[in-house]
């Protein structure tokens, strides 16, 4: 999807831009602006959106160059580094991120929300 077209979802670029503490009425908001120009809800949502339910805290952070999104989940005192794209990682960057979702290196997001989920398994999230 082309920049352009990502940022009318959520008013305009430079707000799109930002770090974004994720909350239930948030991701409210982005389904119904994806859903209004006729696009699925996107992965890092049904992600962050499981991760609510099970009481982490979960930060969106949008790539400044690419539609790539990460999301920064935290809770008990652990965090883990979310990447969701559809283009392969930069070298540079992958030493930070835990999780790589999409690409062609990546997994899926059952995948993640699997890997999340054993992560906290401890927490008694469940």
């Amino acid at each position: 999807m082309p920049h352009s077209k990502i940022g009318r979802f959520y008013g305009h670029k430079s707000r799109l831009r930002t770090n974004d503490i994720v909350s239930k009425k948030y991701l409210k908001k982005i389904k119904e602006n994806y859903a209004k120009k006729g696009y699925p809800f996107p992965k890092w949502g049904v992600v962050a959106q499981s991760c609510l339910s099970m009481g982490l805290n979960v930060k969106r952070i949008p790539a400044k160059t690419t539609e790539s999104n990460y999301l920064e989940i935290t809770g008990f005192g652990k965090k883990l580094k979310v990447r969701f794209s559809t283009h392969k990682e930069s070298l540079h960057r992958s030493h930070d991120l835990d999780i790589i979702v999409g690409g062609p290196n990546g997994i899926s997001a059952n995948e993640a929300l699997e890997i999340i989920k054993d992560y906290y398994k401890d927490e008694k999230l469940f």
